[in-house]
């Protein structure tokens, strides 16, 4: 480990800076003990799906959450990827609701796109 600035010590495998292990029990999450975790995202996503998809406007919050859960499992994808030996309790809070987040980001993205849209292409 390498001492950055003002006492933090620098991981640069997991690519993060922390003075202790992580944020409270200072348990490094492997991998393999997340896998359980996964299930609960994945059964919310599906029913959230089916709902939207009920949704009478065209598709268009359906793309939303589509859009926001292909995000999200990228995401987890790249986490399980670059940091698999080495996750937080960030990380695993990131995988049971970072979905939402995603789905918002989303939403504000194709809004300001299609206004774009609009305003330039009468």
């Amino acid at each position: 480990m390498v001492l950055g600035e003002s006492g933090f010590h620098l991981d640069h495998y997991a690519m993060r800076s922390h003075r202790g292990k992580t944020l409270k029990t200072g348990k490094i999450l492997r991998l393999a003990e997340m896998k359980g975790a996964l299930l609960g995202p994945f059964a919310a996503q599906v029913i959230i799906v089916v709902f939207a998809a009920m949704i009478l406007d065209g598709g268009v919050i359906a793309s939303f959450c589509l859009a926001g859960i292909a995000a999200h499992w990228l995401m987890v994808a790249y986490l399980a990827f670059r940091r698999r030996d080495a996750l937080t309790e960030m990380d695993q809070i990131f995988v049971k609701v970072g979905f939402v987040l995603f789905t918002l980001i989303a939403m504000l993205t194709v809004a300001a796109v299609s206004t774009l849209y609009y305003m330039f292409n009468p």
